[in-house]
This record gives C-alpha cells, sequence and structure tokens, in this order.
C-alpha cells in the first residue's frame, strides 16, 4: 500500500476517538478506497469505482475489520448517520463513497508540509503541560481536591456529596487547606465512624445549613453508647468526650 492520507487534529473530539477499534476500522476505510478512478469487475459486470470510493463487499471488509459483516453494515450505518460515507447494495458487493474524500487527499507543497509539521510538533510539545492541565480540570474539581487531601476510602463518598453541596450553594472551600480543616471537622464530630459521618452531612443538607455540626436530638448533643470498630466495641465515656474499649483504651 503506497501514498498517504491526511489527518486533521480535530479528530481527537470525534466520536471516534473515543473507541480505537472503531477508528482503526475508520482508517482502515480511508485508506482502502480507491485514490484514482479504476475499473473491476464485480460479478459478471465491469464497474467504474471513482476515487474516494469502494466496491468491496460487506465480507471483504468484515476480513479487514476481523469482525463479521453484520457488524460491518452497523458500523457502515453509524458513518452515514453522521454523514461520513454513504453506501449502496450493488449486485455481490457494497458501493461506499466516502463523503469530502477531496479533504483526506489536498495536495501540498512538501516543503510547507514539513516546516508546518515540524512547527505544530513543537507548539504541541510545548503545549503539554496546558494539555494535562486542561484534561485535569474537565474531571469532578471534588473528586480531585479529595485525592489530593487523601480522604480515607470509606468516607470518600460522604465528603464528596459534601463538596458538592457546598459548590451547589457557592460556597466552595477557597483551597485544599480549607477542605483539609473541613475534612478532619467530619472525621472529629463522627468519631472517625463513616456512618455516622453521613448522618452529620445528611443533617446539614437537610437544615441548609453552611457548616457541619455534631448530631443532636431535643435533649442536647448526641452520642451513641456503644461504638464498634476494626471488630473491638467502644464504650462512649460522657465525661472525658470519649470512646473507650474493654480495657481503657481510646478509640482515637
Amino acid at each position: 500500500m503506497k501514498g498517504w492520507i491526511k489527518i486533521h487534529r480535530r479528530l481527537v473530539n470525534h466520536w471516534l476517538w473515543e473507541d480505537a477499534k472503531k477508528l482503526k476500522w475508520w482508517l482502515t476505510i480511508l485508506m482502502e478506497v480507491n485514490f484514482e478512478d479504476s475499473k473491476t469487475i464485480v460479478g459478471n459486470k465491469l464497474l467504474t469505482c471513482k476515487r474516494g470510493e469502494s466496491l468491496k463487499s460487506l465480507r471483504s471488509w468484515a476480513r479487514l475489520f476481523n469482525t463479521t459483516p453484520r457488524t460491518v453494515k452497523e458500523f457502515f450505518k453509524l458513518l452515514e448517520k453522521d454523514k461520513m460515507v454513504t453506501t449502496r447494495s450493488i449486485q455481490f458487493s457494497t458501493h461506499l463513497t466516502v463523503c469530502n474524500y477531496e479533504s483526506y487527499q489536498e495536495s501540498v507543497n512538501t516543503n510547507d508540509y514539513n516546516n508546518e509539521h515540524i512547527n505544530d510538533y513543537a507548539n504541541d510539545i510545548a503545549n503539554v503541560p496546558q494539555l494535562k492541565k486542561k484534561k485535569e480540570e474537565k474531571k469532578n474539581p471534588d473528586e480531585i481536591l479529595i485525592k489530593k487531601i487523601e480522604v480515607l476510602p470509606q468516607f470518600f463518598e460522604t465528603f464528596l456529596q459534601w463538596l458538592q453541596y457546598k459548590r451547589k450553594r457557592g460556597e466552595s472551600y477557597k483551597d485544599e487547606k480549607s477542605t483539609m480543616l473541613a475534612y478532619r471537622k467530619l472525621l472529629r464530630l463522627s468519631n472517625k465512624d463513616h456512618h455516622q459521618a453521613l448522618k452529620i452531612v445528611e443533617e446539614s443538607m437537610a437544615n441548609n445549613w453552611a457548616g457541619l455540626f455534631e448530631l443532636k436530638t431535643a435533649s442536647g448533643f448526641k452520642k451513641e453508647p456503644f461504638l464498634k470498630r476494626d471488630g473491638i466495641v467502644y464504650r462512649y465515656d460522657p465525661i472525658q468526650n470519649n470512646y473507650f474499649d474493654h480495657g481503657g483504651n481510646p478509640i482515637d
């Protein structure tokens, strides 16, 4: 196979880019269709296959794609829906035409192409940090914060729920330090019990509070009489305001 095809960088924003297999199939189509008009025999007929066209059967495409003819047909329908190709069934074959084929084959001045390629490559290398940063920004900012302050796995979803609640109120924590302080407060109020932590977060959200507070009842602060952690039962001592195991060791 000789020659070349021209691929624009905007391909990375196309839906094909998200599926490596389908992307490979699309590139295969671009390289397999005719780059110049030719004549070919299909059955007992001599047909003209023009530039940017193919007269391969679905079975032939299936062999190239290493899949089934039915899958090929479904893939072609996707491409047709996106106005990338048109297909027409003919005897023993499928007449496929790549839309705007010339955009993949425009002739360019070799020197200009090389210079442009070198300059673009240099710019891409220089922009790697910015590209990585933009990619990170697309992720959930609250999840990024949680990972930075190393929230314990059992508290991850609960604290994420709290950060998202604060963000919707327009009260996001200003920086990593303030987020860490909020997380430590939640640990302290819940005695490092993730079930209690969830109750604290849900109570604040239900009451539309801006902050996290110790669980309360009508009679005052609410403390569970017993807590179980790592198979050890701890009993609450209201005088020392902490939980202790049977040997008198504090939970913290």
